[in-house]
């Protein structure tokens, strides 16, 4: 059994209609029309039809500018349209695969805080918070702190320390930078690795940039 949390409660309702019957997300996904005015439309609309919503959430995020995920301050998606006209927006059978994926495993959105209570000795824990400080080519540096500030950075570090003292293992992203490494060292062994980036609407942003990978796992 694996248990999935996250903040962002459009992204875990995509989850919860997927597990629950990944149909009724493929029929709106279906009827949605590929173009600028239908997505401008269709980012403005609401309801409460939660299969629609995790319809929405996909087509948005496929559709968007980049492949963006953006919110404003009043928790309005704001990307703009990526003219991707052609590009495929889902697959029914990856649909159905992240249907059977998700049988067992439970899900909410809850801060993180809160799931240190659920862990036991040999659980492994996969923790992977916004960059809230600047590694090489983060463009969302004043947008994340919003979200996710330094004080969220120093409880998840705390959280690690948790997580260590009852027997589980855990493994965590984070940006390449010295007040990271110095947030965590000693916390476990952290590991510099390389990526292409590409969310950032900065084209010259676009390129490798360096990440940290903190475990315990070695």
């Amino acid at each position: 059994i694996s248990f999935l949390s996250d903040l962002n409660s459009e992204l875990v309702n995509a989850y919860q209609q997927l597990k629950i019957a990944p149909d009724p997300v493929i029929d709106h996904l279906t009827s949605f029309k590929r173009n600028e005015k239908s997505y401008y439309a269709l980012r403005a609309q609401k309801t409460d039809d939660l299969a629609w919503m995790a319809a929405r959430f996909i087509f948005l995020n496929k559709m968007s500018y980049n492949g963006i995920y953006r919110v404003n301050r009043k928790g309005e998606f704001n990307v703009p349209y990526g003219h991707y006209d052609e590009a495929p927006v889902f697959t029914t059978s990856n649909l159905h695969a992240i249907h059977l994926a998700l049988k067992n495993t439970q899900i909410a959105s809850e801060d993180f805080g809160s799931v240190i209570d659920r862990v036991e000795k040999d659980d492994f824990i996969f923790l992977d918070p916004p960059y809230t400080v600047m590694h090489s080519n983060n463009g969302f540096i004043e947008y994340n702190q919003k979200l996710f500030t330094w004080e969220d950075q120093v409880r998840l570090a705390d959280m690690v320390e948790a997580i260590k003292g009852k027997g589980a293992k855990f493994l965590l992203t984070n940006a390449f930078h010295q007040s990271i490494e110095a947030l965590y060292k000693g916390r476990g062994k952290l590991i510099e690795f390389s990526r292409h980036s590409t969310i950032t609407s900065k084209i010259d942003k676009r390129a490798i940039t360096s990440e940290y990978v903190i475990t315990n796992l070695v």
